[in-house]
């Protein structure tokens, strides 16, 4: 029996769930005794990304779980990103929360949690979520993380408005 997949957008391929592929993940999951999933916020071609719940600290994060035996690039990154609070644009990184792996049908799978993000570019712009003072203040900010990130002998090919995410504001 041949069962074709076919191609749903916003959705992975269901293909790429085989060994060395994506973690079977469902909402209602708990994953390393902590993490209740909540919600699918999206994936690419290397993970899929989570709302999950903290039992623990009883707050709501994002979970990013890695195709399997994938060296986890992502996590030594931003660990480099935090070392240095005090230069202009750090405050726009994400901060690496939590880091371990889960084992299942397709492997061992690198994941990590940050705090989540409010929505992406793309969607505020397209919403119209915010004034033109705001959209300034916005591309202020990206320029300089940007500026932070290639100061730390790093360059981010996923420049997007898919790619750009709205963090909720400090204090």
């Amino acid at each position: 029996m041949v069962v074709d997949s076919g191609y749903v957008e916003g959705a992975e391929r269901l293909d790429k769930y085989e060994p060395g592929g994506f973690h079977p993940v469902l909402v209602g999951d708990r994953i390393y005794n902590r993490y209740e999933v909540v919600h699918k916020l999206g994936h690419g071609g290397w993970s899929t990304v989570w709302l999950v719940h903290d039992s623990q600290e009883q707050r709501y994060l994002s979970l990013k779980v890695g195709i399997a035996n994938s060296l986890p690039h992502e996590v030594p990154i931003l660990r480099t990103l935090r070392a240095q609070p005090e230069a202009p644009g750090f405050e726009n990184i994400p901060h690496l929360l939590d880091e371990f792996s889960v084992s299942g049908p397709n492997g061992s799978h690198p994941c990590y949690t940050t705090a989540p993000a409010l929505c992406n570019l793309r969607e505020c712009s397209f919403s119209r979520l915010f004034h033109l003072d705001v959209a300034r203040a916005m591309a202020y900010q990206l320029v300089l993380a940007v500026a932070y990130v290639h100061s730390q002998n790093f360059v981010h090919g996923g420049e997007s408005q898919y790619y750009i995410f709205i963090l909720q504001a400090h204090g």
